[in-house]
């Protein structure tokens, strides 16, 4: 009796692993292409996400702020401004572009502000100043704060009038507006040749034994170094081969953006900021992702400060 042969040959299994070998190959392909095109995209957004509240972030900042550099400069006289009383002109208090100035109350002469741990030593020397990596930003200290233990807090009932530090604390004899200082610093990325770090600290302004206001707390708002974002690789100065980020615009001049403040008694009169950031990708995305080719994104902002009082009381200083 014939015997029946139903089963396959071996050529023909072998045929059949070198067909499914060639079309698995090719769907791990489109897999691994497409892994790869969500991990642009989802680099993409998070960095998009990432520039959009720096955006928000520094431009609030600007807008509520009293003083770009240190509210609390150098003292001086307005000749206009005379005291009925005396006849005498009345002392003021002209910005300096440095935080903090030497006549701080707070942080001033031999007391520089806290060191943040994380920003490079050179970096965090006193005072800290105005320039393409560095913006300054000093914000009222409000009577809407209700600050408990270790925690912000708002007092809803309170109207937000700022606060002020007695004339008695001042080295000036003069009294002076309360403010915490928010210091914005591009930093060389570590773990990164070419890239940069923007990282952020708060300097708390003058509590309860001094303003004798008890709602604000200035050890909660003092903390930082905060990474805003990383990845950032320019607009970078062709001269000084360092991030071009940040520049100071004074529409008393000539509304031009500069790089530095060219004269610290000058610092009141500059109340617009320009914010320009290339970032390539932003610190959440994971170690084996970073490596995937993205297009930078590109980020400009120009702000102005709402109250900037020492530009209207000191007027314009003289070149």
């Amino acid at each position: 009796m014939a015997r029946r042969a139903d089963g396959n040959t071996i050529m023909e299994a072998l045929v059949t692993t070198v067909i499914m070998g060639i079309l698995s190959m090719a769907f791990m392909a489109v897999l691994l292409m497409n892994y790869k095109t969500n991990a642009k995209l989802d680099n993409m957004q998070d960095t998009l996400n990432a520039v959009r509240a720096i955006k928000e972030r520094i431009s609030k900042d600007v807008r509520e702020g009293r003083s770009l550099g240190d509210v609390y400069g150098t003292q001086t006289t307005d000749p206009a401004n005379v005291d009925p009383l005396t006849g005498l002109p009345i002392p003021l208090i002209v910005g300096s572009a440095g935080f903090p100035s030497s006549n701080d109350p707070v942080y001033g002469g031999n007391s520089p502000p806290p060191q943040p741990t994380g920003w490079p030593a050179a970096t965090v020397s006193s005072p800290y100043t105005l320039s393409n990596q560095c913006l300054i930003v000093q914000i009222p200290v409000l009577d809407d704060h209700a600050d408990t233990s270790t925690q912000h807090f708002r007092d809803l009932n309170q109207l937000g009038w700022p606060t002020q530090i007695p004339a008695s604390f001042s080295s000036s004899g003069i009294e002076q507006d309360n403010v915490e200082t928010h210091v914005y610093r591009v930093v060389a990325d570590p773990s990164n040749a070419g890239e940069y770090l923007l990282q952020f600290a708060s300097f708390g302004g003058a509590g309860g034994a001094i303003t004798g206001f008890t709602g604000y707390n200035s050890s909660v708002h003092t903390f930082g170094p905060q990474t805003l974002v990383s990845g950032i690789i320019g607009p970078i100065d062709s001269v000084t081969g360092l991030p071009k980020v940040f520049q100071f615009i004074s529409p008393k001049r000539s509304g031009t953006p500069v790089d530095s403040i060219p004269n610290p008694s000058y610092t009141a009169e500059y109340t617009g900021v320009v914010c320009n950031l290339e970032i390539r990708r932003h610190q959440d995305m994971s170690t084996h992702q970073k490596n995937f080719s993205v297009t930078p994104i590109g980020m400009k902002i120009e702000v102005f400060l709402r109250n900037n009082a020492l530009a209207t009381s000191a007027g314009a200083p003289s070149q």
